[in-house]
């Protein structure tokens, strides 16, 4: 008996946990977000390092753009999953 109410207390925690680390994310994300990143790629024998900007709404819809280097600005990709009466 002692087993199972300890099974049953640990499953309700973990649950309980997800929940919470799920809405944190959520709100730490928010319905809409934008964000400028600088991310920084180590090889053993270079270095590179890459500005993007970023726009997400929820979960589906994101644009991102690269600002630099130079040669690499204007790229980006564009990601929505929308209903079928909405438009871009």
């Amino acid at each position: 008996m002692i087993i199972l109410q300890t099974f049953l207390t640990c499953t309700a925690l973990a649950i309980d946990a997800q929940t919470l680390v799920e809405k944190s994310f959520a709100y730490l994300r928010g319905k809409a977000s934008v964000s400028l990143v600088q991310m920084t790629i180590h090889r053993p024998r270079w270095e590179r390092k890459m500005i993007i900007k970023a726009w997400t709404k929820g979960l589906k819809q994101s644009l991102f753009y690269i600002v630099s280097p130079p040669k690499d600005r204007g790229n980006g990709t564009f990601r929505a999953e929308l209903k079928a009466t909405e438009d871009w």
